[in-house]
């Protein structure tokens, strides 16, 4: 099953890459010109006077040194798609090869985040290639590192093997995550990879080695996109589900000493990634800095305010407010969050039953209030950053923000019913069997 999740991946993934077009990926020109800024050595983001259509503002655009002929290849293949395209009058030098272009949206990208694309564009770059040959070259480096991830993945898994392998080949899941230039792209298979081998700790005795490997891609996930760093946390979980599956009398300290080292060091990066990158705001046309930093000031000094923002994440949720729909209307977001809630339904009840083993009960009920408050804390950054002041709701959720926690809902939700349906035909069995023994004859 792993090799044959691995060639669907490449073969529905490779389908996608060859018909999406250029350009034609959210957000693209944004990401393009943070890996290419990455590859001249800008890894944080700094002020700039240039401007894209999406970054048209007098004050608060950040971005990066990119190449210029990134900026000229984009508007070679430009046909309106994406708005983060740079305005070349916007650039002060007619000259130079490096030239500073906006991405606020995409600076709080750690680097890691585009390792696949940061290795294409600097092999292209040593060889001299053409930057629509290097282009192509990122999207398949990305499906590549995508379907390895997925390989070991599914190799990781004990069970659930052909139901995870279906949701993996989903074709909503490969469309564009599985190539994109895109920073979602690699978070998305590397959260996968982290998933499954958190959830194989819940079933298999493992090694320190493996262990040491399980933080590695914890650390991983933490320096991937920020929101998800809380699914890191999911690592401490291994010394526990050991301790349980081995029957010992105390945790394997040598794991948690490992995993808590791992898991400090994703909260001391996420710390320091957050406050490197505090002072500007990713999507200014929308939201300055100054109105960010007032609707941060609001909601810790003043407790209503909170409940005034849940409100408004509740609306959202409960009017499939989307980035398309600032006022409600996405069915596919409202579809999602009803599979999530009967996700929820199904845990509660195989808890209430007792339908599941304490293993699977640890880790359903901890990957869901993760993943749950994962979601509301992207409402709250999308309400902090995107949201403008004449909307109500929440603007700007995407259903690609979903796409990482898919496996571990999945995983969930197949659990809760297996163990559902093993309890009911279990007590169908014993009251078939206290029936027949009802029924049997007198011997007198």
């Amino acid at each position: 099953m792993p090799l044959v999740t691995a060639l669907g991946s490449l073969l529905i993934g490779g389908f996608f890459l060859i018909h999406t077009p250029v350009g034609h990926i959210p957000d693209i020109w944004s990401h393009v010109y943070r890996v290419s800024s990455i590859t001249h050595g800008d890894f944080l983001a700094h002020p700039v006077n240039s401007r894209s259509l999406f970054h048209n503002v007098d004050a608060g655009a950040v971005g990066g040194r990119v190449d210029r002929a990134w900026m000229e290849f984009a508007w070679s293949t430009y046909d309106g798609y994406d708005p983060s395209i740079a305005l070349p009058e916007s650039v002060q030098s007619e000259s130079d090869r490096l030239v500073d272009l906006p991405f606020n949206n995409t600076a709080t990208n750690p680097p890691l985040t585009y390792a696949p694309q940061v290795l294409a564009f600097g092999v292209g770059g040593m060889l001299h290639l053409p930057v629509s040959t290097i282009y192509i070259m990122a999207e398949v480096s990305m499906l590549l590192a995508y379907c390895l991830c997925m390989f070991l993945g599914i190799r990781a898994l004990p069970r659930w093997r052909i139901g995870t392998g279906f949701v993996m080949l989903l074709p909503p899941l490969l469309f564009r995550s599985s190539f994109a230039i895109s920073a979602d792209s690699f978070t998305q298979a590397i959260v996968f990879l982290f998933t499954c081998m958190v959830f194989r700790t819940a079933h298999k005795e493992v090694s320190h080695s493996y262990c040491l490997l399980l933080g590695l891609v914890g650390l991983t996930v933490a320096m991937c996109k920020f929101i998800y760093m809380p699914l890191a946390l999911m690592a401490l979980l291994a010394p526990l589900l050991q301790k349980w599956l081995k029957d010992a009398e105390r945790i394997d300290r040598l794991d948690l000493i490992v995993l808590s080292g791992f898991t400090a060091l994703s909260l001391i990066w996420e710390c320091v990634w957050t406050s490197v990158n505090s002072w500007y705001t990713t999507a200014p046309m929308f939201v300055s800095f100054q109105a960010m930093q007032a609707r941060k000031h609001e909601l810790l000094a003043h407790p209503g305010e909170i409940a005034s923002v849940v409100q408004r994440i509740m609306w959202a949720i409960c009017h499939g407010q989307g980035n398309n729909t600032p006022y409600g209307g996405s069915l596919i977001l409202q579809l999602a969050w009803i599979g999530i809630a009967m996700m929820v339904v199904i845990l509660v009840i195989a808890t209430a039953t007792k339908s599941e083993s304490k293993y699977d009960s640890l880790f359903s009920w901890c990957f869901t209030a993760i993943g749950l408050g994962i979601l509301f804390l992207t409402y709250l950054a999308l309400w902090l950053q995107y949201s403008s002041f004449n909307l109500p709701g929440v603007n700007g959720m995407q259903m690609r923000y979903f796409f990482p926690l898919a496996l571990g809902f999945a995983l969930v939700t197949f659990t809760g019913l297996s163990g559902l349906t093993a309890r009911f035909a279990n007590y169908g069995k014993t009251r078939q069997q206290a029936s027949e023994k009802t029924n049997l004859p007198s011997l007198a």
